[in-house]
């Protein structure tokens, strides 16, 4: 369409015009100019891939849209399926061959490129497909990733030149595809990857609207590829112009050894399930079951695995999972972590209804969203696009009919020296730091009384604290239990070198005598209802397990019908 003089064309229009304009002719291309002088062998096997690369990426782009099933099985943007499977296995490939050609290589430099550029090319193939350096260094640190592989491509490229001046004749030409291979599978993998969204671009055409990289991104990446193990084919040539039938099969295996990998791994979800994860059982719409889970809690992070069952089918109409944070004082959310659907264990090549396990394995940060000193709960939904599904069953405690609490937690405190003076120690490593109470009250009065603990262990009992008023002369008493630090954190969630303050509001029964009152503390297990003895500074055991806190003297003001 024309419009103001200017071709505008859609999105779709302007990867089209990609593909068969650039990509096909540039497939062609190399073809001619640089497959057909490989040895039958190595032709036909770069011919395969190349055969087997352009109708999966045509029709893998055609389909980028859709996000069923079939949708994710040819989705370029998604990993672990067929397209990816494909990159990978050509990546591999080229690095098995490498690491064939370091044992034969003429010279110790030569052997140690092929080595070098050989593990390389396996660990971009791991990467392609099985994610390999995510894995190594964690979702929140891929900068660190791109900088490390950036710097392995310029060192790659640097050999790489150095080897193709040191040729001559066809390796210098084997050695200058390498170079460009890595450098189109580069400029894929890192420009376009960490490229913002084409938008409105301008020039002889204009594109109308907005457009991820991706395919722009995976074109270059799988020709480079491409590129990369017809380079490799050709150095093998090279090294070995009469290569003997056992070790052709070897390399014509390569593809289907690497393949062979990924059903293999994904039995990896199914073993730590039953070795390493908690048992337990949720089942949300869709047959979607989680089976096991565990996580660790770091200073700044928690890092958790679930496992989930489910029919491939439905697990990939998933969008997500949701891991809420929620304050289980208030019952409000602190911090909402998005969980990307991990399918790096599912085999997809086997059909929609092939029942995998999948693990997913995430590190939720939540040092800047969570206020130390208050118990969280840890929250797991299974989100579609915009809502959440239901929940059909579960062994687990419910928030409600969609979400199931998985744990709870504290933030930690930065730790404090322990204090010179305290009221009382506690049998269990707990310490009565301080209380602070009026001298005197009415009835009625509501009092403020900030009551200071330490702990000194990572506790895992629950401990209520009582605080008894007691008359000194008729022996009546009133008082009040409740958690030491409040519902905002039990004692179970205590931990080493913890130290807080508790703001405790007593109210003054209207009925209380005037006169004056004993104020005594403890702690009772809840289990057992037993008190949980203590001892003063000097060790010496308080009776009853009660620690005096000292006098309150309750009167009445001076007015008709009330005693002074």
């Amino acid at each position: 369409m024309i419009i103001d003089g200017t071709l505008v064309l859609s999105q779709e229009q302007v990867i089209d015009l990609f593909k068969y304009a650039l990509y096909l002719p540039a497939c062609l291309l190399c073809w001619l100019l640089l497959a057909r002088r490989l040895p039958r062998f190595s032709q036909r096997m770069a011919t395969a891939f190349l055969l087997a690369q352009i109708p999966l990426l045509l029709f893998a782009l055609d389909s980028a849209e859709n996000y069923h099933y079939w949708g994710v099985l040819w989705h370029y943007d998604v990993e672990h399926n067929i397209p990816s499977a494909l990159s990978s296995t050509m990546l591999a490939s080229a690095g098995g061959i490498a690491l064939v050609l370091a044992g034969r290589g003429q010279g110790r430099t030569q052997r140690f490129y092929f080595l070098g550029i050989g593990l390389l090319l396996l660990a971009m193939g791991a990467d392609e497909y099985f994610e390999l350096f995510k894995r190594l260094v964690g979702e929140y640190r891929l900068s660190l990733w791109e900088r490390g592989y950036l710097v392995l491509g310029i060192g790659a490229a640097a050999a790489t030149t150095g080897m193709a001046l040191a040729s001559h004749g066809r390796a210098r030409l084997w050695h200058g595809t390498a170079l460009l291979g890595l450098g189109l599978a580069g400029a894929g993998g890192l420009l376009l990857d960490s490229a913002p969204l084409f938008c409105g671009i301008e020039g002889v055409f204009r594109q109308a609207g907005c457009d991820k990289p991706y395919a722009f991104e995976e074109i270059m990446e799988h020709l480079g590829g491409w590129l990369i193990l017809v380079a490799m084919l050709g150095a093998f040539a090279c090294a070995c112009p009469q290569p003997s039938p056992r070790l052709r099969r070897f390399i014509a295996a390569l593809p289907f050894l690497w393949l062979a990998l990924i059903p293999l791994n994904a039995q990896v979800a199914r073993i730590e399930l039953r070795r390493v994860a908690q048992p337990t059982y949720a089942r949300f719409a869709g047959d979607i079951v989680l089976q096991g889970y565990e996580y660790d809690l770091a200073a700044d992070a928690i890092r958790i695995s679930m496992y989930f069952s489910a029919p491939q089918v439905e697990y990939t109409q998933l969008r997500y999972f949701l891991i809420d944070l929620i304050d289980s004082a208030s019952g409000e959310s602190s911090f909402t972590y998005v969980a990307d659907l991990d399918l790096l264990h599912s085999v997809l090549a086997f059909g929609a209804g092939y029942e995998a396990v999948y693990r997913q394995q995430h590190e939720v940060w939540f040092r800047d969203h969570i206020p130390p000193n208050r118990a969280h709960w840890i929250v797991l939904g299974a989100m579609d696009i915009n809502v959440l599904r239901r929940l059909d069953a579960s062994n687990l405690r419910q928030l409600n009919e969609k979400q199931v609490i998985l744990g709870e937690f504290v933030a930690r405190a930065p730790a404090t020296a322990p204090p010179a003076a305290v009221l009382a120690s506690f049998d269990g490593g707990f310490t009565l730091v301080d209380a602070k109470l009026p001298a005197q009250a009415q009835p009625g009065d509501s009092l403020e009384v900030p009551i200071t603990w330490r702990s000194d262990v990572n506790s895992s009992a629950d401990f209520m604290q009582f605080l008894h008023f007691v008359h000194e002369e008729t022996g009546r008493q009133w008082g009040y239990d409740q958690p030491p630090l409040g519902r905002r954190l039990p004692t179970r969630l205590w931990y080493e070198s913890l130290q807080d303050t508790e703001l405790w509001t007593v109210s003054v029964p209207e009925d209380a005598a005037p006169g004056e009152y004993a104020i005594y503390s403890g702690l009772y297990n809840l289990s057992d209802m037993q008190r949980l003895p203590a001892r003063d500074a000097a060790g010496m055991t308080f009776a009853d397990a009660r620690v005096p806190l000292g006098e309150l003297r309750i009167f009445y003001p001076e007015s008709p019908g009330k005693t002074p």
